[in-house]
Protein backbone atom coordinates (compact mmCIF):
# COMPACT_ATOMS: atom_id res chain seq x y z
CA UNK A 1 0.00 0.00 0.00
CA UNK A 2 2.86 2.32 0.59
CA UNK A 3 3.54 5.28 2.80
CA UNK A 4 0.76 7.71 3.66
CA UNK A 5 0.77 10.89 1.58
CA UNK A 6 0.81 13.56 4.29
CA UNK A 7 1.66 16.41 2.01
CA UNK A 8 -1.37 16.07 -0.34
CA UNK A 9 -4.48 17.99 0.54
CA UNK A 10 -7.07 15.55 -0.71
CA UNK A 11 -5.46 12.39 0.59
CA UNK A 12 -7.25 9.88 2.76
CA UNK A 13 -4.92 10.70 5.67
CA UNK A 14 -6.50 12.39 8.62
CA UNK A 15 -4.95 15.75 9.48
CA UNK A 16 -4.89 16.80 13.12
CA UNK A 17 -4.91 20.43 13.94
CA UNK A 18 -4.16 21.83 17.34
CA UNK A 19 -6.36 24.73 18.32
CA UNK A 20 -4.71 27.97 17.27
CA UNK A 21 -2.71 26.33 14.49
CA UNK A 22 -5.57 26.45 12.12
CA UNK A 23 -4.99 28.26 8.93
CA UNK A 24 -7.91 29.30 6.85
CA UNK A 25 -8.37 27.26 3.72
CA UNK A 26 -8.16 29.59 0.77
CA UNK A 27 -11.37 29.83 -1.22
CA UNK A 28 -11.05 28.29 -4.63
CA UNK A 29 -12.24 30.64 -7.39
CA UNK A 30 -14.81 28.99 -9.53
CA UNK A 31 -14.41 29.54 -13.21
CA UNK A 32 -17.49 31.21 -14.56
CA UNK A 33 -18.84 30.32 -17.98
CA UNK A 34 -19.80 33.94 -18.54
CA UNK A 35 -18.81 35.18 -22.04
CA UNK A 36 -18.40 38.86 -22.60
CA UNK A 37 -21.15 40.38 -24.87
CA UNK A 38 -18.54 41.80 -27.27
CA UNK A 39 -17.17 38.31 -27.88
CA UNK A 40 -20.66 36.94 -28.56
CA UNK A 41 -21.37 39.82 -30.97
CA UNK A 42 -18.08 39.18 -32.78
CA UNK A 43 -18.77 35.47 -33.15
CA UNK A 44 -22.30 36.04 -34.44
CA UNK A 45 -21.12 38.72 -36.89
CA UNK A 46 -18.36 36.46 -38.19
CA UNK A 47 -20.81 33.57 -38.64
CA UNK A 48 -23.25 35.77 -40.57
CA UNK A 49 -20.44 37.14 -42.74
CA UNK A 50 -19.04 33.72 -43.57
CA UNK A 51 -22.52 32.35 -44.27
CA UNK A 52 -23.32 35.24 -46.59
CA UNK A 53 -20.01 34.82 -48.42
CA UNK A 54 -20.61 31.14 -49.08
CA UNK A 55 -24.24 31.80 -50.06
CA UNK A 56 -23.18 34.29 -52.72
CA UNK A 57 -20.59 31.87 -54.07
CA UNK A 58 -23.14 29.06 -54.27
CA UNK A 59 -25.76 31.23 -55.97
CA UNK A 60 -23.21 32.29 -58.59
CA UNK A 61 -22.14 28.67 -59.06
CA UNK A 62 -25.74 27.62 -59.66
CA UNK A 63 -26.20 30.42 -62.23
CA UNK A 64 -23.03 29.33 -64.05
CA UNK A 65 -24.21 25.72 -64.08
CA UNK A 66 -27.57 26.82 -65.56
CA UNK A 67 -25.78 28.76 -68.31
CA UNK A 68 -23.50 25.80 -69.07
CA UNK A 69 -26.48 23.43 -69.24
CA UNK A 70 -28.30 25.86 -71.53
CA UNK A 71 -25.24 26.06 -73.78
CA UNK A 72 -24.97 22.27 -73.75
CA UNK A 73 -28.62 22.02 -74.82
CA UNK A 74 -28.04 24.53 -77.62
CA UNK A 75 -24.88 22.76 -78.79
CA UNK A 76 -21.88 25.00 -79.26
CA UNK A 77 -23.93 28.17 -79.60
CA UNK A 78 -22.84 31.12 -77.51
CA UNK A 79 -25.36 32.98 -75.40
CA UNK A 80 -27.25 35.93 -76.88
CA UNK A 81 -25.30 38.37 -74.73
CA UNK A 82 -21.99 37.12 -76.11
CA UNK A 83 -23.00 37.19 -79.78
CA UNK A 84 -24.78 40.53 -79.88
CA UNK A 85 -22.83 43.55 -78.72
CA UNK A 86 -24.78 46.57 -77.54
CA UNK A 87 -24.20 48.62 -80.72
CA UNK A 88 -25.92 46.13 -83.07
CA UNK A 89 -28.41 47.69 -85.47
CA UNK A 90 -30.31 46.40 -88.47
CA UNK A 91 -28.74 47.49 -91.74
CA UNK A 92 -30.56 47.06 -95.06
CA UNK A 93 -28.38 45.48 -97.73
CA UNK A 94 -29.30 44.89 -101.37
CA UNK A 95 -28.37 41.33 -102.34
CA UNK A 96 -27.94 39.69 -105.72
CA UNK A 97 -29.25 36.17 -105.25
CA UNK A 98 -28.53 33.37 -107.71
CA UNK A 99 -31.02 30.99 -106.15
CA UNK A 100 -32.16 29.25 -103.02
CA UNK A 101 -31.37 25.57 -102.47
CA UNK A 102 -32.36 22.85 -100.04
CA UNK A 103 -28.77 21.59 -99.56
CA UNK A 104 -25.37 23.24 -99.45
CA UNK A 105 -24.08 20.78 -102.05
CA UNK A 106 -26.74 21.84 -104.56
CA UNK A 107 -25.87 25.50 -103.98
CA UNK A 108 -22.15 24.76 -104.46
CA UNK A 109 -22.87 22.98 -107.79
CA UNK A 110 -24.88 25.97 -109.02
CA UNK A 111 -22.02 28.45 -108.48
CA UNK A 112 -21.06 30.17 -111.72
CA UNK A 113 -17.41 30.47 -112.72
CA UNK A 114 -15.61 33.82 -112.59
CA UNK A 115 -18.31 35.38 -110.38
CA UNK A 116 -17.86 36.13 -106.67
CA UNK A 117 -20.15 33.83 -104.67
CA UNK A 118 -21.10 32.86 -101.14
CA UNK A 119 -23.41 30.11 -99.92
CA UNK A 120 -25.23 31.25 -96.78
CA UNK A 121 -27.59 29.12 -94.66
CA UNK A 122 -30.98 30.73 -94.10
CA UNK A 123 -33.91 29.10 -92.29
CA UNK A 124 -33.00 25.53 -93.27
CA UNK A 125 -32.17 26.47 -96.87
CA UNK A 126 -29.05 27.81 -98.59
CA UNK A 127 -28.84 31.10 -100.44
CA UNK A 128 -26.43 31.47 -103.35
CA UNK A 129 -25.33 35.11 -103.22
CA UNK A 130 -23.56 36.64 -106.21
CA UNK A 131 -23.08 40.17 -104.91
CA UNK A 132 -24.17 42.83 -102.46
CA UNK A 133 -24.56 46.59 -102.45
CA UNK A 134 -25.83 49.31 -100.16
CA UNK A 135 -28.73 50.34 -102.46
CA UNK A 136 -31.06 48.53 -104.86
CA UNK A 137 -29.81 50.65 -107.81
CA UNK A 138 -26.19 49.64 -107.18
CA UNK A 139 -27.21 46.00 -106.85
CA UNK A 140 -29.11 46.12 -110.17
CA UNK A 141 -26.04 47.60 -111.86
CA UNK A 142 -23.89 44.79 -110.41
CA UNK A 143 -26.45 42.19 -111.54
CA UNK A 144 -26.42 43.23 -115.24
CA UNK A 145 -23.06 41.63 -116.16
CA UNK A 146 -24.07 38.42 -114.36
CA UNK A 147 -27.37 38.29 -116.28
CA UNK A 148 -25.45 38.86 -119.53
CA UNK A 149 -23.50 35.67 -118.77
CA UNK A 150 -26.83 33.83 -118.91
CA UNK A 151 -27.56 33.42 -115.22
CA UNK A 152 -30.91 34.29 -113.73
CA UNK A 153 -30.56 36.54 -110.67
CA UNK A 154 -32.87 38.16 -108.12
CA UNK A 155 -32.17 41.49 -106.50
CA UNK A 156 -33.71 41.90 -103.07
CA UNK A 157 -33.22 43.85 -99.87
CA UNK A 158 -32.48 42.14 -96.59
CA UNK A 159 -32.26 43.68 -93.14
CA UNK A 160 -29.17 42.30 -91.37
CA UNK A 161 -28.18 42.98 -87.74
CA UNK A 162 -24.57 44.17 -87.53
CA UNK A 163 -22.29 46.43 -85.53
CA UNK A 164 -21.18 49.85 -86.72
CA UNK A 165 -17.65 48.51 -87.26
CA UNK A 166 -18.86 45.79 -89.62
CA UNK A 167 -21.13 48.27 -91.39
CA UNK A 168 -18.18 50.63 -91.98
CA UNK A 169 -16.04 47.74 -93.18
CA UNK A 170 -18.83 46.59 -95.51
CA UNK A 171 -19.33 50.07 -96.99
CA UNK A 172 -15.60 50.70 -97.47
CA UNK A 173 -14.91 47.34 -99.15
CA UNK A 174 -14.76 47.39 -102.96
CA UNK A 175 -14.09 43.72 -103.73
CA UNK A 176 -17.36 41.77 -104.07
CA UNK A 177 -15.85 38.49 -102.82
CA UNK A 178 -14.66 40.20 -99.62
CA UNK A 179 -18.11 41.76 -99.17
CA UNK A 180 -19.78 38.36 -99.59
CA UNK A 181 -17.34 36.72 -97.17
CA UNK A 182 -18.06 39.44 -94.61
CA UNK A 183 -21.83 38.96 -95.04
CA UNK A 184 -21.37 35.20 -94.70
CA UNK A 185 -19.64 35.65 -91.32
CA UNK A 186 -22.34 38.10 -90.16
CA UNK A 187 -25.22 35.85 -91.23
CA UNK A 188 -23.71 32.59 -89.93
Amino acid sequence: MGAPKWHEKNSNVLHWHIPGEETPIPAVKKKTSFIHPAVVTGIVSLAIGVGTFFSVIMINAVDIEKEQKQQAVNGNERSVQETKPTDVKDVTVALIQGGIFSTAEAAEKAKPKNVPTAVIPSEGQFLLLLGAASTMEEAKELAEPIEQKGMEVYVKELSIPMTNDIKKQLLSEKDQQNILDLLKTVLS
